[in-house]
């Protein structure tokens, strides 16, 4: 096993970036540039690097698994010029408005456009008032740089804090295109400008392990100091960050490392194990976990339902978590 374990070290030092595609830095995108950005990403093959790195012994979730995650942003739509599917950069004003701001990024594959309307209509039927920044289709590229890393599984979400900070807004969270709003969210944005920060997670299951490379996990450890299964984890369905303090630009500088290099995102929650490692670190503990219920879906074997997303409203959650 020790022998294999090298191997694998050497073949991630050798495949420094899997993800690495041919464009230089640029602000401002236009189709073209999507264009030849898809085609990129579709030549991409994260198989050789999988291969080499998958542990030959039982209890990791399975290959396909990984691939699909790991996958995931070489083959997003970004544009589609036979169907008419041009990148979409909006910013609505939900309620009164105000220095709050929800953002989200969707590609054009798959339902989740339709979830942004969604949200947006729930998000005004709450009594929220504050802003929801999205993109459909296209990347966020704050600051031209953010175009070199568009295969980096998941990496999007901290790049779409940034659009909106960009845009004057200093308390940001943001939320994935399936998570219903059941009531307002103002509470989750008082939490940032008190706290710093809005984390949602728990303890780190015992079996975590099985979704993350030994590679993966090695990397963070060297990169953060952080053993990623030991300390809580933090999911970023819903993830928030009071943009302008040090701590929070820290971890942003923190996370572009991280993006630079690829193969830490090698896992089966790419940039969720990825920010455990960064916020696992001691500076951050004062950041604390989130005390209440954020979301909660269907438990397994039930659908969705309005009797259930109306369940869960009374139960108290801020979110549905559709299955999608």
């Amino acid at each position: 096993m020790r022998k294999w374990f090298i191997g694998f070290v050497l073949s991630v030092h050798i495949f420094a970036n899997p993800f690495a595609i041919d464009f230089l830095p640029k602000k401002i995108l236009d189709y073209q540039d999507y264009i030849t950005i898809q085609k990129q990403l579709r030549a991409i093959d994260i198989n050789f690097v999988l291969c080499d790195l998958y542990p030959p012994y039982q209890g990791y979730s399975t290959y396909e698994d990984f691939l699909s995650r790991c996958s995931r942003n070489t083959q997003q739509v970004l544009i589609d010029e036979e169907k008419n599917l041009l990148p979409i950069k909006k910013l609505v004003k939900i309620g009164q408005g105000g220095d709050c701001c929800f953002t989200c990024c969707v590609p054009y594959d798959g339902n989740r456009f339709s979830l942004i309307e969604s949200m947006i209509k729930r998000l005004q039927e709450t009594g929220f008032n504050g802003n929801f920044l999205y993109f459909a289709g296209g990347f966020p590229n704050p600051t031209g740089r953010e175009v070199r890393y568009v295969a980096v599984p998941y990496c999007f979400k901290i790049f779409m804090m940034l659009e909106a900070y960009y845009r004057g807004f200093n308390k940001v969270i943001w939320i994935d295109a399936a998570c219903l709003p059941l009531r307002d969210s103002s509470p989750l944005f008082d939490w940032i400008e008190s706290s710093g920060s809005f984390l949602m997670g728990w303890q780190t299951f015992p079996w975590a392990w099985r979704y993350i490379l030994p590679a993966t996990h090695e990397i963070l450890k060297n990169a953060t100091g952080t053993d990623v299964l030991s300390v809580p984890y933090v999911c970023t369905r819903v993830f928030g960050l009071k943009m302008n303090t040090e701590k929070a630009k820290k971890l942003i500088r923190q996370y572009y490392d991280l993006v630079e290099l690829g193969t830490p995102f090698l896992s089966c929650y790419p940039e969720e194990f990825v920010l455990t490692a960064i916020l696992g670190n001691p500076e951050y503990q004062s950041w604390k976990l989130y005390p209440y219920g954020i979301l909660m879906g269907a438990e397994n074997g039930r659908d969705d339902s309005t009797e259930l997303i109306d369940q869960r409203k009374e139960e108290g959650y801020f979110f549905y978590h559709l299955k999608h």
